[in-house]
């Protein structure tokens, strides 16, 4: 079994990395044939997307484990319409039952015009939170119309929030947003008439009455039909921005109420209120890199408080982030560079993981390679498990993200409690936004069983 796994470890990590560096090759050398794509995953399919093609036969794909680690929920419900993926337990999780993944196309696109915008296709309703607990995306179209001299600038058409952030509008101006659609995309390929359920919808005027002094009427309809009223403040000598809107619906009148408070671009304060619970967050940068953050929500009895410490320079960087919650649960974060060496450590009241790295540099401008230690403690079924592992990295040397190459290559051994034994990965950047990962390992925290991963991820 060991062997059947090792060809196919090496022969995809064969791949991904031939991948990167055909980029650069002559396109007169690639083939022009289409390729044939990898299982039978239909958003691996998608022409807009992107093929696998390993030249090894997955035959052991009961040892495969399919992995998402949903950093941006949004994209990756893209490409991850599967039957053998999992989610992981570590990362924020997706609600299957509620979320459900969306169809292929999640795109929007956004017109501008003189007098007003609108965006059609996958985006949050500006009623988002009024009416139901539903958070699942939105397809249709939502317009924001404007009238008067003065115009309001600066509409996010794909993040409208009018219960959270009422609108602000000069003296005179008026606006009128209309939104309508459903849960799935109304215009699929394959079908010109497309599917219309789940129907929402709503229209919201607001008028500038004073430069400081915003009113707005409307209605939603979400399962039900319910109205609202609301009333944004900005006085002319104070940052503060207050907003007050009352709603009408199934479940008789509601008053949600948003405080702003910002006095300087070191400053932001946000509570918000209504029947069901009261929520703040807190972001201060008292001196420059040093920031004291604060959140807290009543429904959830959560209330969290921590800073943030970061300089850089050519030689040495630092940023450490710590949280406290309520629990007396410590969090915190440390990642630190002095000339070519790298510490990163992060702990949490379950698990702890710790690297030192140090880079050789450049070779012949085409790859980077360095050494590592990395050690992680975690609790499973209430016993502390750890692991070490120490190897080499070998990296494309050319960046695609801040923080992420375009490819990404690691061989090392690994001991700890549950045993000893070789793992190896290899990341290959399939855009900027998304990341393909393949990984062997002998050991892991929780089993000393053999096992490949497969990750999409867009961390």
């Amino acid at each position: 079994m060991k062997a059947i796994v090792a060809n196919l470890l090496i022969g995809s990590i064969l791949y991904c990395l031939s991948s990167n560096f055909s980029v650069s090759a002559n396109s007169s050398t690639q083939e022009e044939t289409q390729p044939k794509p990898l299982t039978s995953a239909k958003a691996l399919q998608n022409d807009t997307l992107f093929y696998l093609t390993p030249t090894v036969n997955l035959e052991v794909q009961q040892d495969v484990i399919y992995l998402i680690t949903p950093d941006d929920k949004s994209y990756l419900k893209q490409i991850i319409e599967l039957d053998d993926w999992y989610l992981d337990d570590d990362v924020i999780s997706i609600n299957l039952i509620k979320d459900k993944f969306l169809p292929q196309d999640k795109k929007s696109q956004i017109h501008r015009g003189e007098t007003g915008d609108f965006i059609v296709g996958f985006h949050d309703t500006f009623w988002d939170g009024w009416t139901s607990e539903n958070k699942q995306k939105y397809w249709g179209l939502t317009t924001i119309e404007q009238w008067g001299e003065r115009k309001a600038e600066g509409f996010k058409l794909n993040k409208l929030n009018y219960t959270d952030f009422g609108l602000v509008l000069p003296e005179g101006t008026t606006t009128l947003t209309v939104s309508g659609g459903g849960k799935r995309n109304l215009l699929p390929k394959n079908d010109i008439v497309g599917e219309f359920e789940d129907f929402r919808g709503g229209v919201a005027y607001h008028q500038g009455f004073a430069d400081n002094v915003t009113m707005g009427l409307g209605f939603v309809y979400e399962d039900f039909l319910s109205g609202f009223s609301q009333l944004t403040y900005q006085p002319d000598n104070f940052p503060l921005q207050a907003t007050i809107s009352v709603l009408t619906g199934e479940e008789g009148v509601d008053i949600n109420s948003h405080l702003q408070l910002k006095p300087s671009k070191d400053f932001l304060l946000n509570f918000h209120s209504n029947f069901q619970e009261q929520k703040f967050d807190l972001h201060w940068g008292l001196a420059d890199g040093v920031t004291l953050t604060a959140e807290g929500n009543s429904k959830q009895e959560t209330l969290k408080a921590g800073a943030k410490i970061a300089f850089k320079n050519e030689f040495v960087s630092f940023l450490a982030k710590a949280e406290l919650d309520n629990n007396n649960d410590l969090e915190w974060r440390v990642t630190s560079r002095l000339g070519n060496f790298q510490l990163i450590h992060a702990t949490n009241a379950k698990k702890s993981n710790s690297e030192i790295k140090y880079n050789f540099g450049s070779y012949s401008d085409t790859f980077q390679c360095g050494i590592f230690v990395r050690y992680n403690t975690q609790e499973i079924k209430k016993e502390q498990e750890d692991l070490t592992v120490w190897g080499w990295n070998f990296n494309s040397g050319e960046k695609v993200t801040k923080n992420r190459y375009r490819w990404e290559f690691e061989v090392g051994y690994g001991q700890g409690t549950q045993g000893d034994g070789v793992i190896a990965s290899a990341t290959t950047a399939i855009n900027p936004k998304l990341f393909l990962k393949l990984t062997y390992e002998d050991i892991s925290l929780r089993s000393d069983d053999a096992r490949i991963k497969l990750e999409l991820s867009t961390k």
